[in-house]
């Protein structure tokens, strides 16, 4: 297969997008043997040459997808056998994550895409994990415009493709972000900021005079805390003091100096799986396990029968159920009934609780 340079020096594929093309074809019309465009018509398309054209002719030829007649042209075989014949003419819609590289996962990437794509299926479409050949934004819109994608939804989309993202959405793919905002493109996130104000309704009611915020390196853990100070602002009574702890690099460190010095805090803040593993740790270490009220996500601690403290809980079967339902609508042709943001809810609540056990 001929090869692209990019302009950040990364090498692509120059037959992929050429493949993706015949193969779209082929399933749209998986029953009709349809005639395929020329190797002139393909190469002129794609901007590769007729030899890469070709090759990829070929290949998909000895693989049974297409079927050669001299003189003539290149048609599909109906008679390839499918994996599933129910699925061919369907929609497809691209699961992403980030840049699409991430080698772990964590319980919220999961829970996401799995009910995305459980409502996804089998009626709006089919759900197709992607990852990109590229990091370079102009590739990337290449390889997705060119795709076998009528759709995308994409949980955590970086910051360099926005634009990229937006120019596809404009020009007629379906896609929802979840979680980070791009212009003009639909997008789903939880209501960061009314968690804060809930979590302090809560800590109000019990009197906590020192927090411990650990840490704020992303959006999220801010608008939380963004929330929690709105909150007492509205409301009289004597706010909490408050010890942000900003940095992943010295957080357990400085934590532990607090723990020494007996400057022990009613409740600790924590945002990040790993920090949580590492600060109850610390807590055991001191003895505090009973005498700091720990607060955090319900996903951290969910399998954790005897977790005592304050979760808010996200509803990732809504927000999967959502973005389902906004692809529908813009594949649909109803782009407009797609809002540009919703902000969703959540649970903000005292384990143990009876109800604390239930998936959502």
């Amino acid at each position: 297969m001929g090869r692209h340079k990019q302009i950040n020096g990364e090498f692509v594929p120059a037959g992929l997008a050429v493949r993706l093309d015949i193969l779209k074809m082929i399933y749209q019309a998986p029953t009709t043997s349809i005639r395929l465009p020329s190797a002139i018509q393909l190469a002129k398309k794609h901007h590769v040459s007729r030899t890469t054209v070709t090759n990829e002719l070929k290949k998909l030829t000895d693989s049974g997808w297409i079927i050669g007649k001299p003189g003539i042209g290149s048609f599909s075989n109906p008679q390839q056998p499918l994996s599933s014949t129910f699925s061919f003419g369907k929609k497809i819609v691209g699961m992403l994550y980030g840049d699409t590289w991430n080698l772990m996962n964590d319980y919220t990437d999961w829970a996401v895409f799995s009910y995305a794509g459980l409502e996804l299926l089998p009626d709006i479409g089919h759900p197709k994990t992607i990852i990109l050949s590229s990091s370079d934004p102009e590739q990337i819109y290449l390889e997705l415009e060119k795709s076998i994608l009528d759709g995308m939804i994409w949980l955590f989309p970086m910051p360099e493709y926005s634009k990229t993202i937006q120019k596809l959405h404009e020009e007629g793919k379906a896609v929802v972000t979840l979680y980070d905002r791009v212009p003009e493109v639909p997008c789903i996130v939880f209501d960061h900021t009314k968690i804060g104000e809930d979590l302090a309704a809560l800590l109000m009611k019990r009197n906590i005079g020192k927090i411990v915020w650990c840490t704020i390196e992303d959006p999220n853990p801010e608008q939380v805390l963004k929330g929690f100070e709105n909150y007492w602002k509205k409301h009289a009574g004597k706010k909490p003091e408050i010890t942000v702890l900003d940095k992943r690099f010295d957080c357990l460190e400085k934590l532990e100096q607090l723990f020494r010095k007996g400057e022990i805090p009613d409740a600790l803040f924590v945002h990040n799986t790993d920090f949580l593993f590492a600060i109850r740790n610390l807590m055991k270490k001191y003895s505090l396990t009973e005498k700091i009220l720990l607060i955090t996500n319900w996903a951290h601690v969910r399998k954790e029968k005897d977790f005592r403290g304050i979760v808010y809980k996200n509803d990732f079967r809504k927000m999967g159920s959502l973005a389902a339902q906004y692809i529908r609508k813009m594949l649909d042709g109803e782009k407009d009934q797609a809002p540009m943001l919703t902000a969703l809810p959540s649970e903000v609540m005292v384990l143990p609780d009876e109800n604390s056990e239930k998936e959502i």
